[in-house]
């Protein structure tokens, strides 16, 4: 009797790993999935704001997600993407544009775009978000005076500043399967501004966070 009783256990035991098991493949292979995440050390300032966002020396590696769906990406997102061809300044002909870059979706096809006054409007509504108003290091024109005014009371802005924080852009219209994007730091960032709407072919995944070292 105690031998039968010692079997059915082991019985049950048995049985019981067995449903554990299928259960751990079948979300392997089904829907839950892990994605596959990459990470990019990233080495230009143009996401800064008053600290180095999404810069490696302080944040370290950037983690894209590389499978994310082109078509479901919104204005706010961050992607990592292959820039178009951009013949230069003219005050720097030496200017090569990296690889890659990473810039926020300010707009989508199909959407309007036009910067009045160093302000950002798609379709002729002022953009809602930090990111829609020219700024230096994070600071709008306002903060930036104010700031330098805590160490030189008579500080005031330069031409060349005035003329950053009032800049113009004229009204473009996104083609189909393109985006808008802007580097938050606008004044170390070469963007749609410069070289126009981003096709979403070129972006290669969005941008999750930083890993961190």
């Amino acid at each position: 009797m105690r031998r039968k009783w010692i079997l059915g256990l082991i019985l049950i035991f048995l049985m019981s790993g067995c449903s554990t098991d299928k259960t751990s493949t079948e979300s392997l292979n089904g829907s839950e999935k892990p994605k596959v995440l990459k990470t990019v050390d990233y080495k230009i300032d143009n996401m800064s704001r008053q600290r180095s966002e999404y810069h490696y020396t302080e944040d370290g590696a950037l983690v894209i997600d590389s499978e994310i769906d082109r078509m479901i990406m919104k204005p706010g997102d961050i992607v990592y993407f292959i820039p178009p061809e951009f013949e230069g300044f003219k005050d720097n002909p030496d200017f090569k544009l990296a690889d890659h870059y990473i810039s926020r979706i300010i707009a989508s096809e199909g959407d309007n775009v036009e910067i009045k006054k160093g302000v950002v409007y798609v379709n002729d509504k002022k953009l809602d978000g930090f990111y829609g108003v020219a700024a230096k290091y994070g600071l709008t024109e306002q903060e930036y005076i104010d700031k330098q005014k805590e160490s030189d009371s008579n500080f005031k802005l330069t031409q060349e500043e005035n003329d950053f924080f009032k800049q113009n852009m004229v009204k473009i219209k996104i083609p189909k399967e393109h985006i808008f994007v802007l580097g938050d730091n606008w004044e170390r960032s070469v963007d749609s501004r410069h070289f126009g709407p981003v096709p979403l072919k070129t972006i290669q995944g969005k941008v999750l966070g930083a890993r961190g070292y």
